[in-house]
């Protein structure tokens, strides 16, 4: 409306307009800004014929705004969460397909069922990290980063990629933020190798760790689950 009267005004009383010689005239309308710079000498010579023609074209330029403009980023929707059991907490094999069935880890379940891992799942949470980031929790996609490496196979390169990629887009999701996770992404990368044989590597739920000396002594064995 403001545009409309202004351009009327031009249109009809072009010398009427408090125009500074100096400093063009901005006006701003759906994030589109117009700038003009006139003069009142070209004003004062200008055909009256042209005047209607400059209205329009004022009125024109700023009546179709870009969508883009104005418009807030839409904040990405993380996925539904569930009271998941506790850090450090024993999961029974029927409470994880109860996880998977919540979070839609249908393949996972799968290969777990099919093939149950010989050590009991754990989670302790954001390994190496932070499961709290400025009062944000990120131990459910700490939590589900673990189930993933827990069931996998040694060698599965492929698969371990798309499980460090999930976490990153979980954390991102959370956070509202990609830089944090991004960070994480490249730190399981390097950290959850499986050659590293830790008790968070890849495989960790298949595999069959070397004990510590005590618990060599007590149970006589050389190779034992964790």
């Amino acid at each position: 409306n403001r545009l409309f009267r202004l351009a009327q005004s031009y249109s009809a009383h072009p010398q009427s307009l408090p125009i500074d010689e100096e400093k063009p005239l901005g006006y701003s309308l759906g994030g589109i800004r117009l700038s003009l710079k006139i003069f009142r000498n070209q004003s004062d010579s200008m055909s009256k014929s042209l005047r209607p023609w400059i209205a329009l074209l004022l009125l024109g330029v700023v009546g179709s705004p870009l969508p883009l403009a104005s418009a807030a980023s839409p904040t990405p929707a993380s996925r539904p969460q569930m009271n998941l059991p506790a850090l450090g907490e024993e999961v029974p094999i029927e409470h994880i397909k109860v996880i998977c069935d919540f979070y839609g880890l249908n393949k996972l379940w799968r290969k777990i069922e099919r093939d149950p891992p010989i050590r009991p799942f754990k989670s302790d949470g954001c390994t190496g990290w932070f499961d709290n980031w400025k009062g944000v929790s990120l131990y459910p996609a700490g939590f589900l980063h673990d189930l993933k490496y827990w069931a996998g196979y040694p060698g599965e390169d492929v698969e371990r990629l798309a499980a460090d990629a999930e976490l990153m887009i979980d954390v991102a999701r959370l956070l509202n933020s990609t830089s944090i996770a991004e960070t994480m992404f490249h730190g399981v990368r390097i950290g959850g190798t499986e050659t590293l044989n830790a008790s968070f590597s890849w495989g960790f739920g298949r595999r069959l760790l070397m004990p510590t000396p005590l618990a060599s002594k007590q149970s006589g064995s050389h190779l034992h689950p964790r």
